[in-house]
């Protein structure tokens, strides 16, 4: 009923304020959301179990929409809110999908491309809160002792999101922030996606060579490709009495470092070098103060 009582202004916004390109994009986006994901199989297709391909549909569509969602916000919100607000929705979701989506848009627009590696960094605090959530449910007693490092690696990471941001908005004097050709390329979301499930593999690889590895050494692979996937498993261990809360402490803290190193890879691939200097010093800076953090909180435990 919304959607008939609106079909004069979505008519309108199609024909006279979107691009052929544009609407094809969109297009192209709500068939792989809603027609290609569902049809996925929701299960793993290889014999190691790493494989699902409707996990990594997912992971199209989420790129397809955190690069969608700033290109908008940058057209209709403008530089200054609409990349925050569009780099923390897309923290909640991928904050790798998000630094990705970031890079491509800094390589299309090299002379702003601090304004882009702001935003990237800006996805951490999503992830970072996502976090507190997942642990939060599966186990409340681990919120205790992780509350100082989250708390801390997240105002570190916002320091340099906002010293990265405040040296675009001077650059924005010389010339207005562009939003891009189009809304996603659809090469660099596949390719994401790839490297993605290629890592999904190797994982799955390690994990079975490990063995009876330690769950920090398991945690660090897994959290290669899922970060929050790598937190809950560890999460979830430690409810169940089957391992010790420093012991998932440290898991945890090896799945946030192995992502961070994926995240500054694909920044360094894709971004130049100018937006890659921003990420990794944000991401590095994150870490740290994530790690110390940590060691004083079990230190003093």
């Amino acid at each position: 009923v919304l959607l008939l009582a609106s079909k004069s202004r979505i008519h309108h916004f199609a024909t006279r304020q979107l691009t052929r390109r544009e609407l094809h994009d969109a297009l192209l986006l709500v068939a792989v959301a809603f027609v290609v994901l569902p049809l996925l199989p929701a299960r793993a297709v290889d014999p190691w179990g790493a494989i699902n391909p409707q996990r990594l549909g997912f992971l199209v569509v989420a790129m397809m929409v955190v690069s969608s969602a700033g290109y908008l916000a940058l057209r209709f919100l403008g530089p200054r809110l609409g990349l925050a607000l569009t780099a923390l929705a897309g923290g909640l979701v991928s904050s790798t999908a998000t630094i990705a989506a970031m890079a491509s848009k800094a390589r299309d627009d090299p002379a702003n491309a601090s304004a882009f590696a702001g935003a990237g960094l800006l996805s951490n605090i999503g992830t970072l809160a996502q976090i507190g959530i997942v642990v939060a449910l599966l186990c409340p007693e681990l919120l205790t002792p992780l509350a100082l490092p989250l708390l801390a690696s997240g105002v570190t990471t916002l320091v340099v999101a906002a010293m990265s941001g405040w040296r675009a908005m001077r650059s924005l004097q010389h010339g207005a922030l562009s939003p891009g050709a189009r809304p996603f390329q659809p090469r660099h979301v596949l390719a994401f996606v790839g490297l993605m499930a290629l890592l999904m593999l190797l994982g799955a690889f390690a994990r079975n060579w490990l063995g009876q590895g330690t769950l920090a050494w398991i945690s660090a692979v897994s959290g290669l490709a899922d970060v929050h996937a790598a937190i809950a498993a560890a999460a979830q261990l430690t409810a169940g009495r089957q391992v010790d809360p420093e012991e998932a402490l440290q898991a945890m803290a090896a799945a946030l470092a192995s992502n961070s190193v994926l995240k500054c890879t694909l920044a360094i691939a894709r971004g130049g070098r100018r937006y890659a200097s921003w990420v990794i010093a944000g991401i590095v800076a994150m870490v740290a103060t994530f790690g110390g953090s940590l060691m004083l909180v079990l230190s003093t435990a």
